[in-house]
């Protein structure tokens, strides 16, 4: 990663590609830049470099929008399986077999 964005004109390029996003696009990216692997995150890169700077910025979006959307879907997801998991259900399920032994 450190090769790829050393050379001056990748990093001019990856630093437009930058300026081009809002401020909280440029705060989202970065988080999910830290959440890459370092191969996914120099794939990822090298990507956006071989690609035209306005291309590049819609990428970006594309894939922070998939991020979003999967983050906003993540929670849904969560309480439906918690609803199933709650420690009430366990309490009544041992009572009730409890109960129907004796």
């Amino acid at each position: 990663l450190k090769e790829l964005l050393s050379d001056r004109s990748n990093a001019r390029r990856f630093a437009a590609v930058r300026k081009g996003l809002s401020p909280a696009e440029q705060m989202l990216i970065g988080q999910v830049m830290q959440a890459f692997t370092e191969n996914d995150l120099v794939v990822w890169i090298s990507t956006l470099l071989a690609l035209s700077v306005p291309d590049a910025i819609a990428l970006v979006r594309a894939d922070l929008a998939r991020v979003q959307a999967e983050m906003s879907a993540a929670p849904d997801d969560e309480e439906s399986e918690g609803a199933d998991d709650e420690p009430g259900d366990d309490e009544r399920l041992e009572d009730g077999s409890t109960s129907s032994a004796s």
